[in-house]
């Protein structure tokens, strides 16, 4: 087994010996069932998810007025889990990501003298600037799967009958303290993976000034209503005979 899959003990108890005996072992060859030779993959459900959220960027210096904003979502994480074996079309899908957000603003110079009020002013030099931030979102939705879901783990144990009974209505019989019987059945189940096929933004931008900025004249919050529509497809690989 490779190392960088399977987790390594972080620390190393040294006062404990493990002894292992290994036995003759045997191996048969096992018809699968169904019957296959090939694995592919196939898509089993496509979900179009609308999401609402709200954010706001503080621009501590003010600004005039807002030039361009561009985006770009980011997904990291998109992952799968079913709801039950009873109904296996039931999953929980949960999504988390960020918008990378660039916002190109104007702002006064600081180098002009400030404007009279008596006086209409005709022209204002302003400094063109740009921040970027990171919008980040999560969320979880229900969808339906036309996947295979195996079924879950199985355990059994297992006592032993320790029996002192003696005559004369002396000794005791229970199960042993100091030996089980186990047996654990585990099937594996084949991933889930997703696709971001395309996203749509729609957003109404609204500037705002708080009561903290001292120029009523210039804006310092920008103010974002947004509605995000994914449409993910999800696959999974399948056995099947070629």
């Amino acid at each position: 087994m490779s190392s960088c899959c399977e987790r390594r003990f972080p620390v190393c108890a040294d006062d404990i010996d493990v002894n292992v005996d290994n036995f003759n072992t045997t191996a048969l060859p096992l018809t699968p069932n169904p019957t296959t030779n090939a694995k592919v993959l196939v898509r089993v459900a496509t979900v179009n998810i609308n999401h609402a959220l709200t954010d706001s960027i503080v621009i501590p210096e003010g600004f005039y007025s807002i030039k361009g904003i561009s985006r770009r979502l980011v997904l990291t994480q998109c992952y799968i889990v079913p709801t039950a074996v009873e109904a296996p079309d039931n999953a929980q899908l949960f999504v988390e990501g960020y918008i990378l957000k660039n916002v190109q603003y104007a702002t006064p110079s600081a180098d002009q003298n400030p404007a009279d009020p008596c006086e209409d002013c005709l022209v204002m030099r302003n400094d063109y600037r740009d921040l970027t931030a990171k919008i980040n979102f999560n969320f979880s939705v229900p969808i339906d799967l036309d996947a295979n879901i195996v079924t879950p783990v199985t355990e059994t144990e297992r006592a032993i009958l320790k029996d002192c009974m003696k005559p004369c209505d002396k000794g005791t019989m229970s199960e042993s303290d100091c030996e089980r019987l186990f047996s654990q059945e585990v099937v594996l189940q084949e991933p889930f993976s997703c696709e971001l096929d395309r996203y749509t933004i729609n957003e109404a931008v609204i500037n705002k000034t708080s009561c903290s900025l001292t120029n009523e004249d210039l804006f310092d919050t920008v103010v974002e209503k947004l509605n995000l529509n994914l449409v993910i497809s999800i696959f999974q690989l399948r056995p099947v005979t070629i």
